[in-house]
C-alpha cells in the first residue's frame, strides 16, 4: 500500500547562544537555549541579540505572562519576544527585557 502524503515545508528556527551563563528560572540549569519564532524580523532579531550581549533580558516561565507577550488571544500576530527552553528540565518560557 502506497501513502501519499502532501510535502510539508521545512520550518527554520533560529537560535542563539549568549557567550555567558543564563539560568533556568525552575532548575538552575545553565543549558538554555533561547530562539525566534521564524516570523521574526531581522530587525527585532538584531534589536534582541544586541539586548542579549548587553545582559538586559529576563527569562519569564509564568503562563500568564507568556500569553500576553506572545499575544495568544489575537488571530493575527507577529512575533516580537524571543523564546526560551531550558534542555535540562524542558522549562519554557519568553525573554522579556530588563532596563538597567
Amino acid at each position: 500500500m502506497v501513502y501519499n502524503r502532501p510535502l510539508r515545508k521545512k520550518i527554520m528556527i533560529s537560535s542563539t547562544s549568549p557567550r555567558y551563563p543564563v539560568y533556568c528560572p525552575k532548575c538552575s540549569s545553565t543549558k538554555v537555549l533561547i530562539f525566534f519564532d521564524p516570523r521574526f524580523t531581522p530587525r527585532l532579531q538584531s534589536k534582541w541579540d544586541k539586548l542579549i550581549d548587553e545582559k538586559k533580558i529576563r527569562l519569564e516561565n509564568k503562563w500568564e505572562k507568556i500569553k500576553v507577550e506572545n499575544q495568544w488571544d489575537t488571530l493575527e500576530k507577529d512575533s516580537e519576544k524571543p523564546n526560551w527552553i531550558c534542555k535540562d528540565c524542558y522549562d519554557g518560557g519568553v525573554l522579556l527585557e530588563v532596563s538597567k
